[in-house]
């Protein structure tokens, strides 16, 4: 029951209900790119991958520049928002396998695919270390509550997952810092209440970032590791930034309809989110500062998850 319940509330916290229908083709995972892509806008290669929710929830990928989209997947299956590999070959996902959640490393074209974890835990939200080598995600596979653990991405010696917290909270959404010494994550002080915190990348000095009523969601570490942005719900969800150094927060979007799900540029010049404010769910982006706010998908389906490609 609680297993149950702990998925049900990471698929509310980011919008996903994971299921099945097939396995997509077996990929030896890699980690070592085969040519240097063009840098585009924002500093990567100015592509930004999202969840379109469509009849399942599949993998699309859009310039920034140009508005051209393309579908990287086409499975009979429900995809989590992705975390893309430092280099823009590969990127990590959840899906249900059997009833239960289990990660995934696919190739950036969408046409290989690679189970990492096969327990009967449930094991979501990856997130890519910035060095490549390993993924740090949310499992319940220790005692049912919830930890944030890490694996390396070579798994020839099998799913030897490392765990990094301990507590009867559920903890999750781990992000790593630029440089890979740090992981921040959501602690849930209440099944309503989840606080930012920080801890060194091998579970040490954990201590929280924010103690408010609010719930906070989606942490997103700047590239130069000096704020995170996350989402706040006060009435309605805004996007925020807190200066780690100052420890000044600012509310980036202030208007009457949902902003959420914020994810850095790779030369942190601008924040892709998702937005209520056309009607529907689209993904934008926005000038680092909250200004500039440009609309750049545009469908019947709801659009959400959106994360830069390196």
């Amino acid at each position: 029951m609680l297993r149950k319940t702990l998925f049900a509330l990471f698929s509310l916290l980011f919008g996903v209900c994971l299921a099945l229908a097939g396995t997509p083709p077996i990929l030896h995972a890699q980690t070592e790119p085969t040519s240097e892509p063009p840098r585009g806008k924002g500093g990567g290669t100015g592509e930004i991958a999202y969840i379109n929710y469509g009849a399942f929830h599949n993998v699309f990928t859009i310039n920034v520049e140009t508005g051209e989209s393309r579908q990287v997947t086409d499975y009979a299956t429900d995809i989590s928002p992705v975390s893309w590999s430092p280099r823009g070959d590969f990127m990590v996902w959840s899906a249900a396998v059997g009833g239960d959640a289990d990660l995934f490393i696919m190739s950036a074209d969408g046409q290989q695919t690679e189970r990492i974890t096969s327990s009967s835990a449930e094991d979501f939200d990856p997130a890519w270390s910035p060095d490549g080598t390993r993924i740090a995600f949310v499992s319940d596979r220790a005692d049912g509550a919830g930890d944030i653990f890490i694996m390396d991405v070579d798994i020839s010696t099998g799913d030897a997952a490392v765990r990094l917290t301990n507590s009867d909270l559920l903890e999750t959404a781990p992000v790593w810092s630029p440089d890979g010494t740090q992981i921040i994550y959501l602690t849930a002080i209440t099944p309503s209440n989840y606080d930012l915190y920080i801890m060194n990348a091998d579970g040490t000095e954990a201590h929280s970032l924010t103690t408010s009523e609010r719930s906070e969601y989606a942490p997103a570490w700047s590239p130069d590791g000096t704020r995170i942005a996350f989402h706040a719900f006060e009435g309605n969800f805004e996007i925020y930034v807190l200066d780690l150094v100052t420890g000044e927060e600012i509310n980036l979007t202030n208007n009457d309809v949902a902003d959420y799900m914020p994810a850095w540029s790779p030369d942190g010049q601008y924040i892709a989110f998702t937005s209520l404010r056309v009607g529907n769910a689209e993904i934008f982006i926005m000038d680092a500062d909250g200004a500039n706010p440009v609309q750049i998908t545009s469908s019947e389906a709801t659009e959400l998850g959106a994360a830069w490609r390196p």
